[in-house]
């Protein structure tokens, strides 16, 4: 070998070597970037990608930039980066918009010769995702600002409807408030009693029959007003009738009314107390000392809702909620054969009961407690 080969060789190597320095140099500085930068061959194959292109996007080298890079939509073909570079054309200084799959980016590109002198497309990637979030949740704001107002406008009402709810109830309840100051005359407040009123709260409001049980002086009077003044129908007409202390004929007068010409005396017609109190209460006392024919007109009531006039054939309908009370024991007067069995259920939904002992009435004041039966 010639000195003249010997130095063409040397200067070869050197070369090589300064062109894989320079190689070196340059990967170690792109992959020092914060872009992304992939190198793309004139064939449309990747030839290099920089750490943060592998890292965001995956490894891509030697897959063909259409496949992988190339969003839905005609960008590629109304302009690839690639034959706009090698037209010589050059966007270095304009970013294009775009997506790469899932992630939004915008891109400038150039020609760029490799050192082995072949043809590459330099892409210059940045992720914008984040502002392009941004934008799209301001552009939904922008958009729907008119069902946003909308939402907070039905909020609003929502809110007021709440308010108002909250203020009836308030008053609702400063009436009931008002009605426990005034209303109710029974005194004590041993445990007996406060369960006693208790129940009475929990049973006024339906339009349930009761059946109050207690010796004479126990206060089931008082009672019934009680019930009546915490019922629905407490504006509605309230009628007492003392079921002793009328003969058994002009009960079933008083109670039912009659007919003109039903008896003596009978002139006209004439509404009894059932028609009179009709929607409202009537309280019937002393229940069990009613005759059998009573038993069966008042059992005709609390069934159907009708009455029969004295001297009448024509029922006629009534809505009367019943309260009654007694001294006697009505199971007794059922076991005894004296009080009808089906009027006795039909009046004992809900009752009352208690012995008058001197030493209760000594703790409770009056009347008994209240039990669902």
């Amino acid at each position: 070998m010639t000195s003249e080969e010997r130095r063409q060789n040397q200067e070869l190597k050197r070369s090589t070597e300064e062109v894989k320095r320079l190689s070196r140099n340059l990967r170690a500085l792109l992959d020092m970037m914060p872009e992304m930068v992939i190198l793309v061959r004139d064939d449309f194959v990747i030839e290099y990608m920089n750490r943060e292109a592998v890292q965001i996007l995956g490894d891509l080298r030697t897959k063909r930039c259409v496949n992988v890079l190339c969003n839905t939509g005609n960008r590629c073909q109304d302009l690839c980066p690639v034959k706009a570079a090698l037209r010589g054309e050059s966007h270095a200084g304009q970013l294009i918009e775009t997506r790469i799959g899932e992630i939004d980016v915008a891109y400038s590109f150039a020609p760029f010769q490799g050192y082995t002198g072949d043809n590459l497309v330099m892409l210059l990637i940045h992720d914008i995702s984040e502002r392009k979030k941004h934008e799209r949740e301001l552009e939904a704001f922008n958009n729907n600002i008119e069902e946003i107002l909308r939402r907070k406008i039905d909020e609003l009402k929502e809110s007021e409807g709440v308010r108002r709810r909250l203020a009836r109830e308030v008053n609702l309840l400063k009436k009931k408030m008002e009605q426990d100051a005034e209303g109710d005359e029974m005194v004590g407040g041993s445990r007996k009693m406060l369960e006693l009123r208790e129940v009475v709260h929990q049973v006024a409001d339906s339009d349930a029959t009761i059946l109050i049980m207690g010796e004479s002086g126990t206060g089931k009077e008082l009672v019934a007003n009680l019930i009546r003044r915490r019922s629905s129908r407490h504006d509605k007409p309230f009628l007492k009738v003392n079921c002793n202390t009328i003969n058994e004929n002009l009960l079933e007068s008083d109670l039912f009314g009659h007919e003109k010409g039903a008896f003596t005396g009978a002139t006209g017609r004439r509404k009894g107390k059932f028609e009179i109190v009709d929607g409202g209460t009537i309280f019937l006392d002393e229940i069990g000392d009613i005759s059998p024919r009573m038993q069966a007109s008042l059992l005709r009531v609390l069934q159907n809702g009708e009455i029969i006039r004295v001297g009448g054939n024509e029922p006629v309908r009534v809505n009367v909620r019943v309260i009654a009370a007694t001294n006697v024991d009505l199971a007794q007067a059922v076991q005894d054969g004296k009080f009808r069995l089906d009027l006795y259920y039909r009046l004992n939904i809900i009752s009352d009961y208690h012995r008058t002992s001197a030493n209760f009435r000594r703790r409770c004041g009056m009347g008994g407690v209240l039990t669902a039966t």
